[in-house]
């Protein structure tokens, strides 16, 4: 029995011997394919989160008085442009940081690659600068003049010899670019309030604002001076542009990719009426009383396209 026994525990060593070098084979085969696999995923997903930290802040510029469209209220960002924004950044993989200024600083940061610049309208020059988004919203530009001016707009011949108020830095399209100090006259400043004034002590014929007469009114209701005048002034009926705002990068930032996942998501946000609804969530800011003064304002306001 004891001979047996050696026999039979000889047998086991054998087998445990045999079985060990095998297991630990295939264990090292293993503990290899999986440092094989996770370096594999290092190397691949290493340039996607540097991709995603260098995409996930993007500045966005724009003016800092322009209500109610885009403006500045106690160092915050507000304005129907901005909500847009916040909208559509909550469907996209990027955080937006806002920069608002004196437009023709903000263009000029953009123009230096200081980010992208909101509420930029199209022109031949300007095409050759910028890669633009599609239309986030349709602007009225208005004309505004005193109520003792009989001016009527139908095109910018009509504005032959006066002198006209507008944003410094603006472009309000090739024409009026082409003709402005040679048909007539411009004069610029930085604010919508800056213009009125102006209007009012007689140093312009008439003061082009916008956006629609939501924006009009909007300036007045700000300002306890113009409030006071407000039935002095008068809208002239015909907008003097109706223009397609953009969100626009300097070609040399190569954002193309960026404004294709902008697009994609501003089209969403367009067919499920988002953009309207935000848009006019603002048109209340015009009150009735405003209206009654300013030309008997129509309540149909610009909207996205």
């Amino acid at each position: 029995m004891r001979i047996q026994n050696n026999s039979l525990n000889y047998r086991a060593q054998q087998t445990e011997t045999s079985v060990k070098p095998q297991y630990q084979a295939d264990y090292k085969v293993k503990i290899a394919s999986l440092l094989k696999i996770r370096l594999f995923l290092f190397f691949i997903l290493l340039p996607l989160s540097a991709l995603t930290a260098q995409c996930d802040e993007i500045v966005i510029l724009g003016n800092y008085d322009k209500p109610p469209k885009i403006y500045l209220e106690n160092g915050y960002p507000r304005g129907f442009l901005i909500e847009i924004m916040q909208y559509l950044e909550r469907k996209l993989p990027y955080n937006f940081k806002y920069q608002l200024y004196p437009w023709r600083r903000a263009y000029k940061n953009a123009l230096n690659n200081d980010g992208g610049i909101i509420g930029l309208s199209k022109t031949s020059q300007r095409e050759t600068l910028f890669d633009y988004s599609e239309a986030i919203y349709l602007d009225e530009v208005m004309l505004v003049v005193l109520k003792s001016n009989d001016l009527e707009f139908d095109s910018v011949t009509d504005l032959k010899g006066l002198t006209i108020g507008i944003q410094r830095g603006a472009s309000y399209g090739d024409l009026f670019d082409q003709e402005k100090n040679s048909l007539f006259r411009i004069e610029e400043d930085k604010s919508g309030r800056q213009r009125l004034k102006k209007l009012l002590s007689g140093r312009i014929d008439a003061a082009l604002l916008g956006p629609g007469r939501t924006g009009v009114e909007h300036i007045i209701n700000q300002d306890q001076h113009l409030r006071e005048h407000r039935d002095d002034f008068r809208i002239v009926a015909q907008p003097f542009k109706r223009d397609p705002n953009h969100l626009g990068f300097a070609k040399t930032m190569n954002m193309t990719t960026f404004l294709q996942h902008f697009n994609e998501a501003l089209l969403a946000a367009k067919q499920a009426g988002q953009i309207d609804k935000i848009i006019s969530s603002y048109r209340s800011l015009s009150t009735a009383k405003g209206c009654r003064y300013l030309n008997k304002c129509s309540h149909q306001e610009t909207t996205s396209r």
